[in-house]
């Protein structure tokens, strides 16, 4: 009998998948990103991975333990999402993405790494903290959001090749959705609802919890 999607022929012990960001709050674009990198690559799991501060965001992050417990309340529903306070438990001076790859490749030597990126961040990736060690360590997943259309994100993707020898990019196959943190907590602020822009554990975390309110 022929398979119903490619999902089932897949290898899944050839990689592992993780999601670095702010998730300042997690939204339905991130699970939706997750869920198709899930069904696009040869991976067994996804980790979600926050960080603990982003050097070129100005603004405070919410707690490390609203964050963390926001991001398991929306992988908690799929038992292929993870998260890890990896980067959180990270030392300042080491909290860049190619510090948390140098340790996952420790960790797993033998299996491809992939890190997905939102479409937004493609524009300014080659800007990152040592990008050219950066560039080795993983395969760039990534799908088109907000200004960033599919024709821009190829050509940003051609761009870091060949500015980077051996980078590699990988575009998903998904619907572009349109939501960002920063609208839900201005959202929130602003006391109108988020109901479908957050997972609804999250939406009742954010509204018990009394977070973004000011």
């Amino acid at each position: 009998m022929q398979k119903e999607n490619l999902q089932e022929d897949m290898d899944r012990s050839a990689g592992k998948a993780f999601f670095g960001g702010s998730f300042d709050p997690v939204h339905s674009g991130h699970i939706s990103m997750a869920l198709a990198a899930y069904r696009e690559l040869p991976v067994d799991e996804l980790t979600l991975i926050p960080t603990k501060l982003t050097y070129y965001k100005k603004r405070r992050l919410t707690k490390d333990s609203d964050r963390m417990k926001m991001l398991q309340l929306a992988a908690e529903p799929y038992p292929y999402l993870s998260v890890s306070d990896m980067e959180i438990r990270a030392p300042l001076e080491q909290n860049y993405t190619v510090n948390t790859l140098e340790r996952l490749k420790e960790i797993y030597p033998d299996r491809e790494l992939y890190f997905l990126i939102g479409g937004d961040s493609l524009a300014y990736l080659n800007t990152w903290k040592y990008a050219e060690r950066l560039f080795r360590l993983a395969v760039f997943v990534t799908a088109v959001r907000g200004e960033v259309d599919t024709e821009q994100a190829l050509s940003y993707m051609r761009q870091y090749e060949e500015e980077f020898p051996g980078a590699r990019f990988q575009l998903l196959h998904t619907d572009p959705v349109d939501i960002s943190s920063t609208d839900i907590r201005n959202r929130v602020k602003a006391g109108e609802s988020i109901k479908g822009l957050v997972p609804e554990g999250v939406e009742d975390y954010i509204l018990e919890r009394g977070l973004y309110r000011s």
